[in-house]
């Protein structure tokens, strides 16, 4: 049985036929068509509050961890992440904070323009070395490879970390701070 897509744009009619007689369906789209955070997360809202249990979703396209996380998704793809190691960055679980999918992109690389604003973990030492590495041996700092792997194991200790599928998708009500809707 073929998979599927619906992307934003279309007509509502093909979602609701996909959630009523398919196993499982992609949402494709998103990043291409809606622009900024708060556009995708409104459409996918909608989306989701339509299917609720009833089938599988699949995200193409999706790297974005707080939307990984905030819906009840079967299976998402991505090459986006594989880009962060390419352009000297990695993604990083935040262990000192309580938030589950608490995440950091942090610049690692010599030639990132995140190490000219300081946005780095590594630094410079006085003897010319970095912290975590010697210059001339592979590492974090000089190796997109390393830097890919990196991320690749932080999502699949976010893999772990979900809800396990099924879970019923309720549109949040979230507040602007004090209790205020």
């Amino acid at each position: 049985m073929p998979l599927p897509c619906f992307h934003s744009g279309e007509p509502l009619k093909y979602l609701h036929y996909y959630i009523d007689n398919y196993p499982c369906f992609a949402l494709g789209g998103v990043a291409g068509k809606l622009k900024g955070a708060d556009a995708i997360s409104s459409w996918l809202d909608q989306i989701f509050s339509w299917v609720g249990d009833k089938t599988k979703v699949h995200g193409f396209g999706i790297t974005s961890v707080k939307l990984m996380l905030r819906y009840p998704w079967f299976s998402v793809d991505s090459t986006s992440w594989l880009q962060f190691g390419i352009y000297g960055k990695v993604h990083a679980a935040k262990p000192w904070s309580l938030s589950p999918g608490a995440y950091a992109i942090i610049g690692v690389s010599a030639r990132s323009p995140a190490q000219k604003k300081n946005e780095c973990w590594l630094s410079e030492e006085k003897n010319g070395e970095r912290e975590v590495e010697v210059r001339g041996e592979l590492g974090l700092c000089n190796d997109y490879r390393v830097r890919q792997l990196m991320c690749m194991l932080f999502f699949l200790d976010l893999e772990e970390k979900m809800k396990p599928w099924p879970w019923t998708y309720e549109t949040k009500n979230e507040s602007t701070g004090f209790g205020l809707k």
